[in-house]
């Protein structure tokens, strides 16, 4: 690869790493964080592998949020380098390889996820090296043993994020439909059974803990019918990666569809085809196809490369520069958070604010509580924010998610503050409640916490031991 890429990607985890420190934990990190102190094959919302990546951060950094983020930033690094590295697959010169590798570095998808530790920041990665070996293997004369790297490569990512499944059975469609030829081998088959083979442990936690992943994933569908995904989702790809890089991917999947060309990769524009298809009819969340665009931009600088001149391919790159430094703005924690926790960037992206006033939480808590009391939380923000940031180290558990499954507090607890729940739920559950108490936060951002009452209690109404079924609730 050329300099130039390697320049972009570095410039990608410099960026990252030096914004690493903004704002504060995100919510889901915290629970990474927990989980992490918890290792298993597998949890109620996600199989091992970003777990595993906090607990090696924690070993690594202690409780530095830079130790923590530099994963990421790595991770979002390697997909500026897929996509250039794609690019040269599909037969690119230095400037298709260019303006794959800016397209990886502007999207602002990509950007927001490189951010802070999330299933979808490697999760994107994954998509993105799998997508690479399937177009190294789709070349004329290629070795096609390269289905088995692709394949142990899916496995790897399907214990990251069940979501590299979609993928697979739409790579497996596109050779179906386009590419009989390599279908016909046992290759690609054998590949995906690698692919199983990897992902099994986390196939057998799930059947051990009665397949909790078929409730959220009904907690996701019913949450995107709620917020109109499957109205929204083709609209948002023209949107979500930046604007200016629209016209860039569109072009791809064209060329790789229509150009006879490209005929060799089509089956990575049919598993885009199906796999919006399948989204938009389940009411997937618009990013689901993130880690397909590294490809779609490589393709698309294909066919910039072989119709356009130097000077209009310059020309397109300052306008990828400049809108994507732009869009750097909502994707990055840049602006105070004063800015940023309300108004129009926080409608475009509700990550930030939900990443600040996690110590304040934590004090609050700590001064509701009493000697031996525990915490009960609404869900696995709060209770990885008082695992922690307590003063009092206060043992924290929650109904939410894998924090159910840690189990309940003892029954002989001397007492339970429980927070993040209404009062309803409350005097449902618990006897012996005092006044809640209403956290806010210092700027007022309104993130889930911002409003939520503090509330002790004598203690659960039957024994924790009896009640802890009552008390799991599954959700994103």
């Amino acid at each position: 690869m050329a300099r130039r890429t390697w320049a972009v990607a570095g410039g990608v985890l410099v960026v990252l790493v030096a914004l690493a420190g903004r704002y504060g934990y995100h919510r889901d990190e915290l629970y990474f964080l927990a989980c992490g102190r918890h290792l298993a094959w597998g949890y109620v919302d996600q199989p091992p592998f970003t777990p595993a990546v906090a607990r090696l951060s924690e070993a690594l950094f202690g409780g530095s949020l830079y130790g923590l983020r530099l994963f990421p930033a790595l991770a979002d690094a390697g997909i500026v380098l897929l996509a250039a590295a794609t690019a040269r697959a599909l037969g690119a010169g230095r400037r298709a390889e260019l303006l794959a590798a800016l397209g990886g570095a502007f999207g602002s998808v990509f950007l927001g996820t490189g951010h802070i530790l999330a299933t979808a920041t490697f999760d994107n990665l994954f998509w993105a090296a799998v997508v690479y070996v399937a177009v190294v293997a789709l070349r004329p004369g290629a070795d096609q043993r390269l289905w088995l790297l692709a394949g142990a490569v899916a496995g790897v990512g399907l214990l990251n994020k069940h979501s590299v499944a979609f993928l697979l059975a739409g790579l497996l469609f596109g050779l179906l439909v386009a590419r009989r030829d390599v279908a016909r081998t046992p290759w690609p088959w054998l590949g995906a059974l690698v692919a199983l083979a990897i992902w099994s442990p986390n196939l057998v936690w799930q059947a051990q803990h009665d397949w909790p992943v078929l409730d959220m994933s009904r907690s996701l569908h019913d949450e995107g019918v709620r917020d109109s995904n499957a109205i929204v989702f083709l609209p948002a790809q023209l949107v979500f990666l930046n604007p200016v890089l629209a016209p860039l991917w569109v072009a791809g999947l064209m060329w790789l569809l229509r150009d006879a060309a490209a005929r060799a990769f089509r089956p990575v524009a049919i598993a885009w085809v199906a796999l919006a298809a399948v989204f938009v009819v389940t009411s997937g969340k618009p990013y689901y196809l993130a880690g397909l665009y590294p490809a779609l931009l490589a393709a698309g600088g294909v066919w910039v490369e072989r119709r356009w001149s130097t000077g209009g391919t310059r020309r397109y790159v300052a306008a990828v520069v400049a809108f994507g430094t732009l869009s750097a703005v909502i994707a990055l924690p840049i602006l105070p958070i004063g800015a940023v926790g309300d108004g129009p960037i926080a409608e475009v992206n509700e990550e930030h604010r939900e990443s600040y006033g996690w110590p304040a939480f934590a004090r609050a808590v700590d001064a509701a509580a009493r000697p031996g009391d525990v915490v009960f939380a609404g869900n696995y923000g709060e209770a990885g924010a008082v695992e922690r940031f307590s003063e009092r180290d206060l043992p924290a558990y929650s109904g939410h998610n894998n924090y159910w499954w840690w189990g309940p507090p003892p029954d002989d607890a001397a007492g339970v503050v429980v927070v993040g729940h209404d009062h309803g739920y409350v005097a449902a559950h618990f006897t012996g409640c005092g006044p809640p108490v209403v956290f806010r936060n210092a700027e007022n951002i309104p993130n889930e916490e911002n409003g939520v009452e503090i509330t002790r209690c004598v203690g659960p109404r039957r024994p924790w031991s009896v009640e802890w079924d009552a008390l799991r609730h599954y959700d994103a």
